[in-house]
């Protein structure tokens, strides 16, 4: 069974001792640049989205400055405690945080699919 190459594959021919035949390559020194720009383009966005997280954890109330965490926010978490913007005893507001993360989250992933 013979194997074949992706015509999408951009490799350069070589030739190869061990078969005797040519096969396309990809140089190493050009695969570890793709690397290193994929990180430089995902590492951004990562960081982005973390502090998202951050963020609706913090106006959810999971986090609270008792459990003395670094993700704590102050002014975000004060937004869900009794009397708060977001409180849960403050209608349907509390809800605006649950439902704006996923939609959120979907944007940030609509953007994403976009880069190059």
């Amino acid at each position: 069974m013979e194997e074949m190459t992706r015509q999408e594959f951009k490799g350069e021919w070589i030739y190869d001792k061990v078969t005797e035949q040519y096969e396309r390559d990809y140089p190493s020194g050009k695969r570890a640049f793709k690397y290193l720009q994929s990180v430089l383009i995902s590492l951004p966005w990562f960081l982005l989205t973390l502090c998202m997280m951050i963020c609706f954890l913090n106006l959810n109330g999971y986090l609270n400055e008792n459990e003395n965490s670094i993700l704590y926010c102050e002014f975000l978490a004060d937004m869900s405690q009794a009397g708060g913007w977001v409180d849960s005893t403050s209608g349907y507001w509390y809800m605006i945080p649950t439902i704006a993360q996923p939609l959120v989250t979907r944007q940030f992933n609509l953007i994403f699919r976009f880069v190059h």
